[in-house]
């Protein structure tokens, strides 16, 4: 498990992971990154080395306190300091080198603006990580707080038919570690046909009660079978019908659940611009810590 340290104050993501991994055999590493001073004038390389060696080293000091909350607990932890211009390359190379099952970051609250631009560190891991990204918001956690894992069955917006199977998997390793219940659920859009108004722009058109009723049954049907599929409880089944940056994070205070276990998709930075990511609008609103996994099987954290 990597955590990325963005500061020493990084006690929240540090406490969860204790939650996580538990009595484990897993390791966890804290990551920093220090970004090498800009070339000064009058100064030599060997200055700018020295300075980028303190810099390393005093936050090497930082991690080694934060590591004692870990040690503490049993737990197996070592610290990695990079100098690197950019965090988030570092971060990425960091989980690629150390074939990371997961990596971990603490959330901080970000303005719309700073979201549209993707200018925050966490909006870039959600594209660029290789492995499932778990962001941590803090928060009292009650030890039978359940795990939600949001699915997608009909894949819609070309998602890929893997991810509901990572989405399942991660959702109910995180269940065993951590001794709770998975919860699933499926948010869907009301069903409206298109029609050109007098400029020719789309305009959408309710339809009739019969196909609406027949599309909400269709959906029932199909959303029982992918429950069935991954043995998830009726009664742990949630179907709603709305914009999932409101019906997730209502859900998930309803539930009281300790964390959203949910897709990831990249996409390019226009795209992101112009229509926004599901996971990104969710993110400020949740209750929760949140998971973003992609479209490849979750190893175990205890493996």
């Amino acid at each position: 498990m990597l955590i990325a340290v963005a500061d020493g104050s990084a006690r929240k993501v540090v406490d969860r992971a204790a939650q996580i991994v538990g009595s484990s055999k897993a390791h966890i590493e804290l990551f920093s990154v220090v970004r090498p001073p800009p070339p000064m004038l009058g100064m030599s390389r060997i200055d700018d080395t020295q300075i980028t060696r303190s810099l390393v080293e005093a936050k090497r000091h930082q991690l080694e306190k934060l590591a004692g909350r870990l040690r503490d607990n049993g737990i197996a932890v070592t610290c990695t300091v990079a100098a690197n211009a950019s965090g988030i390359d570092a971060i990425v190379r960091r989980a690629k080198q150390t074939k990371a099952h997961l990596l971990a970051i603490e959330a901080h609250h970000h303005s719309l603006l700073a979201r549209l631009f993707l200018s925050q560190h966490d909006y870039d891991l959600l594209r660029h990580s290789p492995v499932p990204l778990l962001i941590v918001k803090g928060g009292k956690i009650k030890p039978a707080a359940p795990i939600l894992a949001a699915l997608d069955p009909w894949h819609w917006i070309r998602k890929p038919q893997a991810l509901d199977s990572s989405i399942s998997s991660a959702g109910r390793g995180f269940a065993e570690a951590l001794g709770t219940t998975l919860h699933t659920v499926h948010v869907y859009s009301p069903l409206m046909s298109f029609a050109a108004d007098a400029t020719f722009a789309p305009m959408a058109i309710p339809i009739s009660v019969p196909e609406e009723k027949q599309y909400a049954a269709d959906i029932r049907r199909n959303f029982a079978k992918v429950s069935a599929k991954y043995r998830i409880d009726k009664r742990r089944s949630h179907l709603r019908m709305g914009d999932p940056a409101f019906i997730l994070p209502a859900l998930a205070k309803s539930l009281k659940a300790q964390l959203l276990v949910m897709g990831g998709i990249s996409r390019s930075a226009i795209g992101r611009l112009l229509i926004g990511s599901t996971a990104e609008r969710v993110l400020d609103s949740l209750p929760c810590d949140i998971l973003i996994v992609k479209p490849t099987a979750m190893r175990s954290v205890g493996n």
